[in-house]
């Protein structure tokens, strides 16, 4: 009975021995992965070149909520609300303009001495499957002057529209065709001399179309970390035409012709 006793130890040892060994070599399926090891640059190796702009991402603390890595498509990858700041400047002149201090017209009385109207242009979106549409506003600062009677115009036009941009029509907004519509009015002053009025024209439509093209294909890298780091989408160029529309008032009238205007776009 001995025997058999220190017989079956044996054989029971022996087995918890060899199930011991086969689980220490096999690998640990839920983490295999091995951490990252931060390695100096080498112009003459990518792989480790890549691994070190790797490393120095993930110890920098992240802002936005990714889901998804650059690599995936923005069609894809945006989410169901956006949002959109810029900035633009443009051929804009108020054409229809009746100078309060003369009976010439805006172009004989002021001629050249313009400045271009500069905005600022703010926007929220809704992600849509061919597209987006969305809301912005946007409001510039303008002048004019007249040396020869020291007379001075200026106009900070204010926008409110609906815009519709067909920026999912290809996985990436490489080329974004676009539409505004919406409503403006214009604060103004003007003074020659001692004389001075100021106010504001009477609520009128405008319109605008143009064409955003992206440029995070000039910086890739510089593109991925800014979505992963700061949630920014995409980076636009674009170029627009635009018409400010006659309203129902006639005093002053800031209707003008077709004029045009290009910026920067960036989206978040």
């Amino acid at each position: 009975m001995s025997r058999l006793f220190w017989l079956i130890a044996l054989v029971l040892t022996l087995s918890f021995t060899n199930l011991a060994r086969a689980q220490e070599a096999e690998p640990d399926l839920e983490n295999t992965e091995e951490p990252a090891q931060i390695v100096p640059s080498d112009s003459n190796n990518l792989t480790t070149a890549d691994a070190y702009r790797e490393a120095e991402r993930a110890k920098r603390k992240k802002v936005c909520d990714c889901y998804f890595t650059p690599d995936v498509s923005y069609r894809e990858r945006r989410s169901t609300f956006g949002g959109f700041v810029g900035v633009q400047a443009g051929t804009y002149a108020p054409t229809n303009y009746q100078p309060d201090f003369s009976t010439q017209s805006f172009k004989d009385y002021y001629g050249q001495g313009t400045s271009p109207l500069v905005e600022l242009v703010f926007g929220a979106k809704l992600n849509v499957p061919v597209g987006s549409i969305g809301v912005q506003v946007q409001g510039g600062y303008y002048s004019a002057r007249k040396e020869s009677t020291n007379a001075e115009l200026l106009l900070q036009p204010v926008m409110v529209g609906g815009i519709l941009a067909l920026d999912a029509i290809l996985p990436e907004p490489v080329i974004v065709p676009y539409g505004i519509a919406g409503a403006y009015t214009v604060i103004y002053s003007e003074k020659a001399g001692g004389l001075k009025v100021s106010g504001n024209s009477p609520v009128a439509p405008f319109i605008a179309g143009g064409v955003m093209f992206q440029l995070n294909w000039i910086d890739k890298d510089s593109a991925d970390d800014a979505y992963q780091d700061y949630g920014l989408e995409n980076t636009f160029l674009y170029a627009e035409a635009r018409q400010f529309l006659a309203g129902s008032g006639t005093v002053p009238n800031m209707a003008t012709d077709v004029h045009y205007a290009g910026g920067l776009r960036v989206e978040f």
